[in-house]
């Protein structure tokens, strides 16, 4: 059988992982391979309906979960021969592996690599796949850039605005970050939502774009959630694309976003305030991120912000000292600010 005559894209896969970290080694792995995810999930998020869903792969790593495994001994959803689509197209029961080893961290490039290589052999074994298969990387992965941290900018006029264009005019778009931009309803902003993308990006290497419907975030990319949607993030960094949402004051509103992405993505998590209504800079707010592992900085133009100051949650600072302080906090610098 040539590697030509398989289509990975028609592999279609269900992940199911304790670990937010785990969750994403999966799905980058198995996206950038060529195959198709069809949902990633902690145990918890798993439903009846997702049995029905045309799997060809299911993998599962969590620890020992009654609740979980009493599911998954229900039969799942049997695929005809046609749905199938494997190699082995006698196969109507879809294939489940069950655990595997933890994957590093993605800034731990050897081992991660190791790890992907690991997964993919292991893989071609089950679904009796060409092992020349492991070294496969699909055209479209290859552009797919996976993100480390989330950073989301909260902005609230034209003022904070240019504070943020002028941050990502001051921060590398190589950095393994998503950028998101969030501002209130009935805001002055509004008027110039859709010519925000070339502003901000102007005089950078960053690609921006308005959310219209739902994605899977990327590094060096900056997305602008309309405030008239209801968008959601999941822990894989998806962003999800819902009705309008029904919240029209600003604080609310803000406050509910932040405090959804602080939930999926945890300590993958910088929020950095440019809104001159320090909205989220209240200390039940700041005790409810820390708890989380999320971040909450606050732009403070002419800041003389010490180094163990920036050391210092939450840090107060100037955009020219956030944008350094983001830099050496995802390259884990030793040097001095």
């Amino acid at each position: 059988m040539s590697d030509s005559s398989i289509d990975l894209a028609k592999i279609r896969v269900v992940v199911i992982a304790a670990k937010v970290q785990q969750r994403q080694a999966f799905q980058h792995t198995l996206t950038q391979w060529g195959m198709t995810v069809l949902a990633c999930m902690s145990p918890e998020q798993l439903e009846p309906s997702h049995l029905l869903l045309p799997a060809q792969l299911w993998l599962v790593d969590s620890d020992y979960n009654e609740q979980l495994y009493t599911v998954l001994d229900s039969p799942l959803q049997p695929l005809s021969e046609s749905e199938s689509r494997l190699p082995t197209s006698e196969l109507t029961k879809p294939q489940v592996l069950v655990g595997f080893e933890p994957a590093p961290r993605g800034s731990e490039i050897n081992l991660y690599a190791k790890w992907q290589r690991k997964l993919k052999r292991k893989l071609v074994s089950l679904l009796g796949l060409p092992s020349s298969l492991v070294q496969t990387t699909s055209v479209a992965a290859k552009r797919y850039q996976p993100w480390q941290k989330v950073v989301v900018l909260v902005v609230s006029s034209l003022n904070d605005m240019a504070a943020g264009r002028d941050f990502l005019n001051s921060l590398p778009s190589s950095l393994p970050i998503a950028i998101v931009l969030i501002f209130p309803p009935k805001n002055e902003l509004n008027s110039y939502l859709h010519s925000l993308p070339k502003a901000l990006t102007a005089n950078n290497e960053w690609r921006c774009q308005v959310v219209d419907l739902s994605l899977n975030m990327q590094a060096g990319q900056c997305y602008i959630i309309p405030p008239e949607l209801d968008v959601v993030c999941d822990s894989t960094g998806r962003l999800i694309v819902g009705s309008e949402s029904n919240l029209t004051q600003s604080q609310s509103y803000i406050m509910q976003i932040v405090q959804n992405f602080s939930l999926a993505l945890a300590d993958q998590l910088i929020c950095i305030e440019f809104a001159d209504s320090s909205a989220l800079y209240q200390s039940d707010f700041i005790d409810y991120l820390a708890s989380q592992g999320s971040k909450l900085w606050q732009h403070k133009e002419g800041s003389s912000t010490s180094v163990s100051e920036l050391n210092r949650e939450p840090v107060q600072a100037s955009v020219a000292q956030l944008a350094k302080h983001l830099q050496y906090l995802m390259t884990d610098s030793t040097e001095t600010l």
